[in-house]
């Protein structure tokens, strides 16, 4: 996603309380607040089913990394992930 689309979102959010913004060495991190868990649980579709789905599977798959060991990964993985993201159209679409 797009820095100038991600941005005001995660603003709009933190200034809600719904999201924490913490900044270190690495840049900015951001996580759901107690209040944006709540918030989140009363969102029901596909997509939020879907993107609950993704989520859970990035936090088993990469919850014990270290920042350095993620920025490695997506290093290395980007070739193949640019190729499937053309492949779909782009940002927005699923398989």
């Amino acid at each position: 996603m797009r820095r100038a689309v991600l941005e005001p979102g995660l603003a709009l959010y933190a200034r809600r309380g719904l999201v924490s913004v913490t900044m270190d060495a690495n840049g900015f991190s951001y996580g759901a607040t107690d209040r944006g868990g709540c918030f989140l649980d009363t969102l029901r579709s596909r997509y939020v089913e879907a993107l609950r789905s993704r989520a859970s599977w990035i936090a088993a798959s990469f919850g014990e990394l270290e920042t350095s060991e993620i920025t490695r990964y997506v290093s290395t993985e980007l070739d193949r992930w640019g190729g499937q993201f053309a492949e779909y159209g782009g940002l927005g679409r699923t398989p």
